[in-house]
């Protein structure tokens, strides 16, 4: 039971930490679209997709890290 317990909880802090990762990066650059004043072109030039900023990023570091990744 004990052992569980720890199980659960190293598991729900490395998510907890995980998370607030995520937001930092996505903090990150949306700060650093916004510095560069990046923002008003990418809706200039993007129109109607299905896709966003994030989306699109966050896909292409899946991309790298399954299939470019590798050494």
């Amino acid at each position: 039971m004990e052992n569980d317990q720890r199980i659960r909880e190293r598991y729900r802090n490395r998510t907890t930490y995980a998370m607030n990762q995520i937001q930092h990066a996505k903090d990150a650059l949306i700060w650093f679209l916004e510095y560069l004043n990046l923002t008003e072109v990418i809706v200039e030039r993007t129109g109607d997709s299905p896709w966003t900023w994030l989306g699109s990023m966050f896909y292409a570091g899946q991309l790298y890290t399954t299939i470019g990744g590798r050494d």
